[in-house]
């Protein structure tokens, strides 16, 4: 994988790491390789993960295996990364894993790559802080990577491993026949009664849906997902009107995951119309969060007669970077909220 494009800082390299490698790492090292182009220009030569734990049986082999990618490349420098939680027993002012940094460092350079940069970030959700493990006074705050543009450009000039691919959409999972079949009638009579009370605009009715699906995001952040048969229904049908579905626009990164969350439970017992429009919210909040890797598989199985929806399904192919959509989807959310008679804010 060979990518050149700019980077404004350590904190737009950092932020494009989840994008280049197709998932969110936590608790692993992350071996970033850096080289020179033709013209002189830095480009990306390599970006190598391993599990914290798996390098810590063996770190010199690790750093053998990792070098040995780059074999002849012209690199310029190793950027390492290890992605780790902080701990109430590390000493004041120590970053964590230092021992294992060290050693992989050492057994790095006896491999010939002796110019390296060492970063510590407990996760990669915008704005968390990443400090420097040589200089723990050198820090700075991770970019939202929906406003970097070398996100867009990873996701779309790189390849992504057909086994990133297929573990993505293995998240659209069914639920057990038998538990389809039963709530199946259920949930098209909820789906009708919502398109009706859309259609003649019953606000009072939509904004009390409106308020259950937050309630259930809410939920959802938590780790809890409905399981009743009319819980389940009303969910699916609200989520999937327009009206309702547009008041999710500007939800804040750990709400958007927990939106796509309840939406994939959501999925696992709809009829195939109502997926359509549930793999359609998730694409939508998917590409406003910076996720276009799992935004396009999402898009894949929507329904992009759908207008909303299409137009993210254009940008995705488009490499328009979601920074330039969310001032408009912001406005949309805020107009949605306001004709509900919503409490007027980003959720």
């Amino acid at each position: 994988m060979i990518m050149k494009f700019h980077l404004e800082g350590t904190g737009d390299l950092l932020v494009t790491i989840p994008t280049f490698l197709g998932f969110r790492p936590d608790n692993a090292l992350i071996l970033v390789i850096v080289g020179t182009a033709a013209n002189g220009e830095p480009r990306i030569e390599a970006v190598q993960h391993a599990p914290l734990a798996g390098i810590a049986k063996d770190t010199a082999a690790a750093a053998i295996q990792m070098a040995n990618v780059i074999v002849d490349r012209p690199v310029q420098y190793a950027l390492g990364v290890i992605t780790a939680p902080r701990h109430s027993r590390e000493p004041t002012g120590e970053l964590p894993r230092r021992v294992l940094r060290r050693r992989f460092g050492e057994a790095l350079a006896s491999e010939g790559i002796h110019d390296q940069v060492w970063l510590h970030t407990p996760d990669f959700r915008a704005g968390t802080v990443w400090q420097d493990y040589n200089n723990p006074t050198h820090r700075g705050q991770l970019p939202d990577p929906s406003t970097v543009p070398a996100t867009t450009a990873i996701v779309t000039k790189t390849h992504i491993s057909d086994d990133t691919l297929a573990a993505l959409d293995a998240r659209f999972s069914d639920a057990p026949e038998h538990d389809r079949t039963r709530i199946r009638d259920r949930l098209l009579q909820a789906i009708r009664t919502v398109e009706l009370e859309s259609a003649t605009s019953q606000t009072l009715q939509l904004r009390g849906r409106a308020r259950q699906v937050q309630d259930a995001i809410t939920a959802a952040g938590h780790g809890n997902l409905p399981e009743a048969d009319v819980v389940i229904g009303d969910l699916t049908a609200a989520i999937t009107t327009p009206k309702i579905r547009d008041t999710l626009l500007d939800l804040e990164p750990g709400r958007a995951v927990a939106a796509e969350r309840l939406c994939l439970h959501l999925w696992r017992y709809a009829p195939s119309s109502a997926r359509a429009r549930l793999a359609g919210v998730i694409g939508i909040i998917a590409y406003l969060r910076g996720e276009q890797v799992w935004a396009g598989v999402a898009l894949k199985k929507a329904d992009l007669s759908e207008v909303l929806t299409g137009l993210v399904a254009f940008a995705v192919a488009s490499e328009i970077t979601p920074h330039e959509a969310k001032a408009t989807t912001a406005r949309t959310a805020a107009q949605a909220r306001d004709r509900l008679g919503l409490t007027n804010n980003a959720n």
